[in-house]
């Protein structure tokens, strides 16, 4: 990413500066999700869009797909050389870092299970899909040190210590679960960043 007010170059999956006057400066992260307009609207119908406009020109229209066929042609442009082939390179994956390790989770495997109870490295964590807005969040399974399990219910996390909204907000708890930074990446793009990185069993 090209940050005109500043002349720096961001490297666009971890938020470092990597060429001009910020380097070594790191940009905060914030976990975003992927989903359609009409499930987000539906359970945020207040929510305000940024700009009917992408700003591509003659492609500006949001009901147009810039990319054409991009996401289903196995091609993923300059810079990539060899391709972890754990999964295809177009697969859509969350993305989720802990300290020094990762995993990956395919979007089919989310989807499919709205819910997953699983570890990254040694800390409990939950991948959340909210049943209506289709959002997905990573939350930290723990509370006072202590594991959670969870299941989900009528869109509602819950547990022996009480309940959560998809996003780890209580309901009839003492206290939230606290998300973790978590991404959507093409598959290609997370394992050039993260060639270590585990992949969920359920993965591809």
């Amino acid at each position: 990413m090209y940050d005109r007010q500043t002349d720096t170059f961001w490297s666009q999956v971890q938020g470092d500066a990597v060429v001009g006057p910020l380097v070594p400066e790191s940009l905060e992260l914030v976990s975003s999700s992927i989903t359609e307009w009409g499930r987000w609207n539906r359970a945020h119908p207040g929510a305000q869009v940024l700009s009917r406009s992408s700003g591509q020109g003659g492609q500006g229209s949001y009901t147009t797909d810039p990319y054409g066929g991009y996401d289903d042609s196995e091609r993923v442009g300059f810079g990539v050389d060899e391709v972890d082939d754990r999964l295809s390179s177009k697969e859509l994956v969350y993305g989720v870092a802990v300290g020094s390790e990762s995993k990956a989770y395919a979007e089919d495997s989310v989807g499919e299970n709205d819910l997953i109870e699983d570890e990254v490295g040694e800390v409990p964590i939950a991948v959340v899909e909210d049943q209506v807005s289709g959002g997905v969040t990573v939350l930290l399974r723990e509370l006072n040190g202590t594991e959670v399990d969870l299941s989900i219910r009528n869109n509602t996390l819950v547990s022996d210590n009480g309940s959560w909204t998809p996003d780890g907000d209580q309901v009839s708890a003492s206290q939230p679960l606290r998300a973790l930074n978590s991404h959507g990446f093409y598959w290609f793009a997370w394992s050039k960043f993260h060639p270590d990185t585990a992949v969920y069993a359920d993965s591809g």
